[in-house]
């Protein structure tokens, strides 16, 4: 299902979420697919993924656009 992208904490890192697919994995803005997991869940201050920061902005509100060029 199709969700406009934002920003979340998955597979140990924040990424952009773009898309959330069956059996709850969901794919980034970087192209990987991912699975949540507790771990996602308690962490404090997680790394920001590179590509996707490269590639989108980021608000306060966790509302990521496209950057453009």
């Amino acid at each position: 299902m199709k969700s406009p992208p934002r920003w979340r904490v998955a597979a140990q890192q924040r990424h952009v979420l773009v898309e959330e697919r069956d059996g709850g994995a969901m794919l980034t803005g970087c192209g990987f697919l991912v699975w949540p997991n507790a771990y996602d869940a308690r962490m404090v201050d997680p790394p920001i993924c590179i590509t996707c920061r490269y590639l989108y902005s980021e608000d306060d509100t966790g509302r990521a656009d496209v950057r453009s060029p």
